[in-house]
């Protein structure tokens, strides 16, 4: 019966992120957001717990799977509780280490579903860090994973905001590309009195047919809990899609629009080409996202139609045979018969 339960577990797997603003206090509080919502894993970022504090920290129904905690400075940190029935599906890959700390916080995980491995990148970037930096360190950490075929997450709180178009959100999302990975859209997921911003993400190379995603308040912090259900038991999947952009007049005269209201400067003064071409391209590809968004179409299939029906058949035939003769024979009237 336990064998079943957890086979039927794993054909949807569900993955929260929380930015909890310190956990100490909280954990009542989680416990409780656990049991309504059930995730199969919690990502928690800015815990605020020493090493030390944070592998004694018990969340009833759920293990520490791994995290990191800062040495030299306080809050910050991300760390990974699991449900009790897939602790032994999930392996650590990598944890940063102190020189991510106020950069890039990071753990990335392995998870064995049933049919293929998942990747999973939790992420707490702070506020205050340098993009640039960060990115080099979220770089390095998506370079781990040795078959880029597999499906990967990436998860937590990255502080650029997705309902902006600004540098540093084309700046991610031209990273994210080249990894093959898009950034889902999410509605704010930090409210403040003054403010509604949208930078929690979740980012994946996985379809998104297969994955759903949910917003939740939970107020546990500012921040509002980040769910997101993949489907993982693909048997029955038979689906034949792609993604494509639909370039419309409409779509067209947008795009054109957006292009011509955007800053230019960051490529126009750039005097290095790769810098110019990378804020070019940045610009470009944001642009087409909002006019004219890769979207998901089924492929119609190509029914191949035979040319060959029995009358042409029999005629290739009988031609053949009267080609035959006149090569045999070499008469007029044979030659007459195969034209």
């Amino acid at each position: 019966m336990g064998a079943t339960q957890n086979q039927n577990k794993l054909q949807k797997l569900t993955i929260a992120h929380q930015n909890i603003d310190g956990l100490q206090n909280k954990i009542d509080r989680l416990t409780h957001f656990l049991h309504n919502s059930n995730p199969d894993l919690i990502i928690l970022t800015e815990h605020g717990l020493s090493s030390e504090k944070l592998e004694n920290t018990r969340i009833l129904g759920y293990s520490l799977i791994g995290g990191f905690a800062r040495q030299q400075h306080r809050k910050g940190g991300v760390a990974v509780f699991v449900n009790l029935k897939l602790e032994n599906k999930i392996t650590v890959t990598s944890i940063s280490g102190t020189t991510s700390e106020l950069i890039c916080e990071t753990i990335l995980l392995k998870i064995e579903l049933k049919q293929e491995t998942l990747h999973l990148l939790s992420v707490y970037r702070p506020p205050c860090s340098n993009l640039i930096s960060a990115i080099d360190f979220l770089s390095s950490e998506l370079d781990k994973i040795v078959n880029i075929n597999d499906p990967i997450l990436v998860m937590g709180d990255i502080n650029v905001d997705n309902l902006v178009n600004s540098c540093d959100k084309r700046t991610l999302d031209e990273t994210l590309i080249s990894y093959g990975l898009s950034r889902l859209q999410l509605p704010p997921t930090r409210i403040t009195s003054h403010s509604q911003t949208s930078i929690d993400f979740i980012c994946t190379n996985n379809r998104e047919t297969l994955i759903t995603t949910k917003v939740q308040k939970t107020g546990l912090s500012d921040h509002t809990a980040q769910l997101c259900t993949i489907i993982t038991d693909k048997t029955k999947q038979t689906l034949n899609q792609t993604k494509r952009r639909q370039f419309t007049t409409r779509t067209v005269q947008e795009l054109r629009h957006n292009l011509q209201s955007q800053d230019w400067s960051q490529v126009i003064l750039t005097e290095e080409v790769e810098a110019a071409y990378k804020a070019f391209n940045g610009i470009l590809q944001s642009a087409m996202n909002i006019a004219c968004p890769l979207k998901i179409t089924k492929n119609k299939r190509n029914f191949t139609k035979n040319a060959w029906d029995n009358e042409s058949q029999t005629l290739k035939l009988l031609y053949l045979e009267a080609l035959n003769r006149e090569h045999i024979t070499g008469h007029p009237e044979d030659k007459k018969e195969t034209a």
